[in-house]
């Protein structure tokens, strides 16, 4: 289990490791190999689970989301796009709608994602 130069019958060594190409070595632990090998990517592969964030409704009660989900519902069949979230056209620059879209992430919300925005995939999504 050399490092495979490649040439049948050649021979190289690294960090003490020798052997021909496609000579296994009877000597070797091949077990302790593998958990080294285990013990070095579980630290980077198995690392402590997250706290998923706390969910809270936003609504005090049932009567509450009703009416939210009512007047939402009145204003998509109005066709109207509100103002305040990006989605209507008075609010893009002069390229239209906006390429790239920003997500606030990490612990306090101070790191900024950048995000594709194809307006044939979002824009039907959001107005």
């Amino acid at each position: 289990m050399g490092i495979d130069s490649g040439q049948e019958g050649e021979e190289e060594e690294w960090l003490g490791i020798s052997g021909k190409r496609g000579e296994e070595r009877e000597d070797w632990d091949y077990e302790h190999l593998v958990r080294e090998i285990e013990g070095e990517d579980e630290k980077e592969f198995n690392a402590d689970a997250v706290e998923a964030p706390k969910h809270t409704n936003p609504f005090d009660n049932d009567q509450t989301y009703c009416v939210f989900k009512a007047a939402l519902a009145r204003l998509d069949e109005s066709g109207q796009i509100p103002l305040g979230y990006g989605v209507h056209p008075l609010e893009w620059d002069e390229d239209g709608y906006p390429a790239l879209g920003s997500i606030h992430c990490g612990q306090k919300g101070s790191k900024m994602l950048e995000v594709a925005l194809p307006d044939s995939v979002w824009r039907p999504r959001s107005v």
